[in-house]
Order: structure tokens, then sequence, then C-alpha cells
């Protein structure tokens, strides 16, 4: 018996199917391996991977593991007396693989089946966040015409994945949230042995931008807190809401979640929707007052009208200062002479952004504001400071106004 690997298109300029091709008693017996490769990447007179290409030892292996069990097979049924057959061969082979001859899986069941072993360990809204991944592949295979596949996760794909994004104009976090999703299924693919190709590991990296924190200042905060929506009840409530999240840090889903029950000695104790992990906050008066108001039961709203309703309400408290919302693409700022009214741009997650700078405005140490907001890590955490000209200023003037120097010394030598 001998066997041979050929490419389908030795011309290709992108992947293109590796084929066994196995000679034995005057017959000649073409199969596919199922996997691909790029010409450029494949050496034509030792018929496997060159080095170039990431996870070549893998599809070696792979392939000569393919090659020796055609050969095994012959032996045995030359030891049994049996003559082997194009038909009985395929089946060995294809019993070899696993495969289903039936209906060979594609590159969009292997992240169907991701994504139903994912499902049990994951919140809805990240389940959804998965499935929508697999919608843009699918539209950016048709738009770039690259077949999805495993073998197509190259620099080529990844340059052009980023593009697909930029020309819609979707901003860079956008892109990077998919990137690292698919990074997920890319390294969740190697460890069910369905993918050799690890090129995504050092190369697949995520964008980097950085935008200023849409925050509150203390002013403000206080202007909104202190406001009279006379017979405004709707307002009334969200802004109590919003408040609230800002004198504690909580997520919008635990100040949504807080009952009577989670204050203890002046203390909220609270099992964090997000992480699962336990909190335990310093009650401040501030967000106490708001608690004995509802007699702690806050007021119920989905998180979408909770985002409209407080816009509604900086807008009638007069939170309107001028200010831009950066939408960073291609690592270009496209809002760049866009100027909007600070209420058209606040949500209820810049809440909990107003109370960690505000906090660390008034003097509170990182690692405590990093523990009430259950922020694990510094390089996390720091995207959400920022820290204000005026806050440079009077920190700077402080630091540096202990000390006097002699007035002779600035008189200049002549």
């Amino acid at each position: 018996m001998k066997t041979n690997f050929y490419l389908k298109d030795n011309h290709s300029k992108g992947l293109t199917l590796i084929n066994l091709f196995v000679s034995f008693s005057d017959v000649r017996m073409k199969f596919s391996t199922g996997q691909s490769i790029a010409p450029k990447h494949w050496n034509f007179t030792e018929q496997q991977a060159k080095k170039s290409l990431t996870g070549y030892t893998d599809l070696n292996n792979y392939l000569k593991a393919l090659a020796d069990y055609a050969t095994k097979s012959q032996r045995k049924y030359l030891t049994d007396g049996i003559n082997l057959t194009v038909q009985a061969l395929r089946k060995e082979l294809d019993n070899f693989l696993n495969k289903k001859v039936e209906k060979k899986k594609d590159f969009e069941s292997y992240y169907n089946d991701f994504v139903e072993d994912k499902t049990p360990l994951l919140k809805q809204r990240t389940v959804w966040k998965y499935k929508r991944l697999l919608i843009e592949l699918k539209e950016f295979g048709k738009q770039s015409k690259i077949d999805l596949s495993f073998q197509s996760m190259d620099l080529n794909f990844y340059n052009k994945f980023k593009a697909f994004f930029i020309k819609q104009g979707k901003a860079d976090s956008t892109t990077n949230k998919h990137i690292i999703i698919l990074k997920t299924f890319l390294q969740w693919a190697h460890s069910m042995g369905y993918n050799t190709n690890l090129f995504f590991v050092k190369n697949f990296k995520t964008v980097s931008s950085e935008k200023p924190v849409i925050v509150l200042t203390n002013a403000e905060l206080f202007h909104l807190s202190n406001y009279d929506f006379a017979n405004n009840g709707k307002l009334d409530r969200i802004r109590d809401l919003y408040c609230f999240s800002a004198f504690t840090g909580l997520r919008f889903s635990d100040v949504q979640a807080i009952k009577k029950a989670n204050v203890i000695e002046g203390q909220i104790h609270l099992t964090n929707v997000k992480t699962n992990n336990v909190n335990i906050i310093p009650l401040i008066p501030f967000a106490k007052s708001i608690l004995e108001k509802y007699n702690y039961q806050l007021p119920k709203i989905s998180n979408v009208k909770a985002n409209l309703h407080i816009k509604d309400a900086c807008k009638v408290a007069g939170i309107n200062s001028p200010v831009t919302k950066p939408l960073i693409s291609g690592g270009k700022d496209k809002n760049k002479d866009k100027e909007l009214l600070k209420y058209q741009i606040i949500t209820f997650h810049t809440a909990r952004k107003t109370h960690i700078t505000l906090s660390l405005q008034r003097g509170m140490r990182p690692e405590v504001v990093m523990s009430n907001v259950s922020h694990s890590d510094y390089k996390t955490f720091k995207k959400y400071i920022n820290v204000s000209d005026a806050m440079k200023i009077t920190e700077s003037q402080t630091a540096w106004s202990t000390e006097t120097i002699n007035p002779k010394q600035l008189k200049r030598v002549v």
C-alpha cells in the first residue's frame, strides 16, 4: 500500500483541502482528511505542513496517524484473509476519525455545540452575546468570501474581521468583545480536540483604545439628589435608584435585588448578581435615607426603562453641561466633532462609575474602593478612574506646598 497527501488546489491563494490518496491492489482511492491549509504553508516534497504554520506539528501528526491507520487496516484484512475493498477502507478511515458519514460537522455546528456546552454556566445576557457572534461571523464570511473553518483563523482573517466592524462604524469596545468570545470558542475547540490551529492565541489581540469615563461631578450628584421633582413620581423614583447606586457603587442588578435582610449592623451584605461573590459595603447616611424612604423595598424597573428615565430625570434637573461621547472605531474617534449635553449620555452604569470617581477624589484608598465595588484587579478597576483637572491641581499643590524656597535663590545670578 502507498499513501500520499495532495492539495485539492496547489495554486489557491487561501485555504485548500488536504486529500489522502491510497494505492493498493491496482486501486487508487481519494479520501478527504477534513483538514485545510494554504499552499504557502505546504511542503510539496515532504507532503506535510511547513514549520511556518502555527500548529504544524499537530497537523502533521494527524496526517501521519491517518496514513498509518490505512496501512494497518490493510495488514489486518490480509491477516484475516479478507479482500480489502475501497468501500471497506473508507469505512475504516471514517471510523478512525469518528466521522458521521451522513453529515460532516462544519464550523457552525461546532460553534453551536460550544454555546450549548457553555449555556448552563452563563448568564442569559452572555449567552445572547455568544449567539450574536455567530451571526456576525456568518455575515462576515459572506461579505469577505472567507470559508469559516478552524484553519482559516489566520492573520488575513483577523485583519479582515476587524475591518468588517470598522466599516460598520462599530466601537472598538464592541469589536473587542467579539474577539474575546471568538478566542474563548477556539480555545474550547482546541481542548475538545477539534482545533489544531493555535495562531489565535498570540495574534488575535483586542484593539487598544481609551475613552474618557462619563460621570457626574460631586455638585451634579447632590444637585440631582436634592432636586424636587414635584408631582412626577416616575422621575423621583428613578432618581432615587440612580443616587442609591452612586452612593453605594452597586450595579443595577444588585440595587434591584437588595432587601431589608441585606442590611446588617449598618452594612449591606449582598451576593452580587453578576459575579455571585458575597460583598459587604458600608451603608452611608445618604444611601440609608433612600432605603428608609421606601421602607427598604426599592422600586422595581427594567434596565432598559431605567436608562431611558434617568436621562429624563437629569434633563429636568438641568444636568446639561456640554460633553463629547467618543466612538472609537479603528483607533479613530467618529464623534470627535459631535457635542452633546450630559443628560443625553447618562446611563444607570454611570452611577457606579460616579461612585468610584468621587470616592477616590474624596481621598479613599483605591484598594478600599475596589473592595467596595468588587473589582479584583487594578487593571480592570483603572478604566473607571476619572481624575479631574481640578483634582490634579489640588493634589499637586497640596503635595508640594509644605516646603519653602529661599528668596535669594529666586534671583538671577549675572
